[in-house]
């Protein structure tokens, strides 16, 4: 069986994520370990109109940030 580079790329990925979960699971991977801070990306609070949500807090002012 061979696999594309992208499948590959895939693949190593989905294992990755297994493994950090299974040590993070076991207590082994501190989930502090795993958060970072994203600093100086500016955060305002405006409604979600743009958004496609369902739920009911698309009318409601909600801090979020926009990734260029």
């Amino acid at each position: 069986m061979s696999l594309s580079k992208e499948q590959l790329s895939e693949e190593i990925v989905q294992m990755r994520l297994a493994v950090i979960k299974e040590y993070m699971l076991k207590g082994i991977l501190p989930i502090d370990d795993l958060l970072m801070s994203l600093n100086c990306i500016p955060v305002d609070c405006d409604t979600l109109d743009k958004c496609k949500c369902r739920g009911t807090s698309c009318g409601e002012p909600t801090a979020h940030f926009q990734i260029p």
